[in-house]
């Protein structure tokens, strides 16, 4: 199963590989945490417990981007004062 908080959901145990080589395994309590999450899928979240089941639940933490950053600028500089 590839959708993380289904698995963490649904399954006993996880386990987590790269390349076919098994990095981890054992309960989704144990071994679903923020680190791994960055470590295997350079994934940046925050684990919580899913109100729902008890179990957790990643919510993503989006990076600022300098987009946004130029974008503001550029809405800053083009409104009138």
């Amino acid at each position: 199963m590839h959708d993380l908080n289904q698995a963490c959901r649904f399954a006993d145990q996880l386990i987590v590989m790269i390349n076919g080589s098994i990095v981890t395994q054992w309960t989704p309590q144990t071994v679903f945490t923020a680190q791994l999450l960055n470590d295997v899928f350079n994934f940046n979240a925050v684990i919580i417990q899913d109100p729902q089941s008890n179990t957790p639940m990643s919510i993503a933490i989006h990076p600022q981007s300098t987009k946004l950053h130029a974008l503001s600028a550029v809405t800053a500089a083009a409104s009138p004062q």
